[in-house]
């Protein structure tokens, strides 16, 4: 897929996403009842506003609106204020989530705060892993990561409710593999930053890295979207 293909792809679902929040806005008590009901991952309660509102076939465009919207609400409450960071280290990011993830107590300890959005539990870890100048990056991906299965739950895409450990520490083994072959790791960023697609998948198929594709372009995605808005 060519680069225009894939904005013009982009531009589509843009327009279609913000037509589903343009109808579900018209009806102040069932926008505040959706987003209650993803913020208590209650898929029962999230399905009964759609489909009154006739907009459960597009419930993940509904999902995606509200997760990237409550991610810099999370990461505001975890982080405070974002501070532009000069030329961040993608590396240093990922190897500390390599360190982390190895750690099943800490994962369980960082799951817990992010849920609870407890400041000081996330401000422990954070200082623990010298991350604090990282924080908002951090954040942000475990924010991705918490609410994709958010939304998987509450569209009705899992019959049983994701475990977000387990998902933090597969993603974590992700990106060991990806660190460990330390030239694909930078032509990677270099193709991420470059936003060429088809250069990455090259470079994770050269490395024989593609079975994890998701987790590593979702942690590339979350790093770029979190630069550019800072």
């Amino acid at each position: 897929m060519s680069n225009h293909s894939l904005e013009l792809d982009v531009l589509r679902d843009l327009q279609e996403e913000a037509s589903v929040i343009g109808q579900l806005a018209q009806d102040e008590k069932g926008f505040t009842a959706a987003y209650a009901a993803f913020r208590a991952g209650d898929a029962k309660a999230f399905h009964a506003v759609l489909e009154r509102l006739r907009l459960l076939p597009r419930c993940h465009l509904v999902c995606e609106w509200i997760r990237i919207k409550e991610c810099i609400f999370v990461c505001l409450e975890l982080c405070g204020p974002p501070t532009v960071v000069e030329k961040p280290n993608p590396r240093e990011l990922a190897e500390a989530i390599v360190r982390i993830t190895g750690n099943e107590a800490i994962v369980r300890r960082l799951a817990e705060a992010l849920e609870k959005r407890d400041r000081k539990a996330f401000e422990g870890i954070v200082a623990e892993y010298k991350l604090k100048h990282l924080c908002h990056l951090f954040c942000h991906w475990l924010c991705v990561v918490r609410y994709r299965l958010v939304c998987r739950w509450v569209c009705g895409l899992e019959q049983e409710r994701p475990d977000f450990v387990r998902e933090l520490q597969t993603a974590g083994q992700a990106l060991r593999h990806l660190l460990e072959h330390k030239t694909a790791f930078d032509q990677a960023v270099a193709a991420s930053t470059a936003g060429d697609a088809e250069k990455l998948g090259s470079i994770l198929r050269g490395a024989d890295l593609f079975q994890f594709c998701h987790f590593i372009c979702e942690w590339f995605c979350s790093w770029r979207c979190t630069l550019v808005c800072l």
